[in-house]
Order: C-alpha cells, then structure tokens, then sequence
C-alpha cells in the first residue's frame, strides 16, 4: 500500500513605487517618489483540499488529485517518502 502526500510553497513580494515627474508652475522640474502613496491589498493564501492519504495497491493504478483556488501563482509538486514524484506543475 502507498501513501502519498501533498507539499506546496506559495510566496508573495508586492513592491509599488509611485514616481511623479514634472514642472511647477514657475518652470521647475520637479521629482515626487514615494513607497506609501497606493497601500496594496495582500492576497490571501491559498486554499488547497485534497486527501491527507490516498491508499492504492502495488502495480496498481491510483488516481490523485488535489485543487487549489489561489489569485496568485503557485506550484503545485508530489512527494512520496520525501523524493519528488513527476514535474512540478507552474500554474498563473
């Protein structure tokens, strides 16, 4: 019997920079640059469901599955006894 097991790694950077450019009125260039002026929303993590086990039988055919709702990317990979099963899977 085989138990199979799920890992996944999400990770988020949101960087904004609002840079203003410009001539006043008395002709002026001016430079505005600023980090604060747009507050981003950081997104929720994802939400996977899957079994915690999924049982088969050697030389057997075992159909596994899992689904992730994310409004980020993420990779999605299967392990078994630590070592890496098959390609991970890049989803946008």
């Amino acid at each position: 019997m085989l138990d199979l097991y799920l890992y996944f790694t999400v990770v988020v950077v949101v960087v904004v920079v609002v840079q203003v450019l410009g001539v006043d009125s008395e002709g002026f260039e001016f430079q505005r640059t600023t980090p604060t002026a747009v507050s981003p929303t950081e997104p929720s993590a994802p939400v996977v469901e899957t079994d915690h086990v999924t049982r088969g039988y050697y030389d057997e055919t075992a159909i596994i599955s899992c689904e992730v709702n994310s409004l980020i990317p993420f990779t999605v990979q299967w392990y078994r006894n630590a070592v890496e099963l098959g390609n991970r899977l890049f989803y946008r």
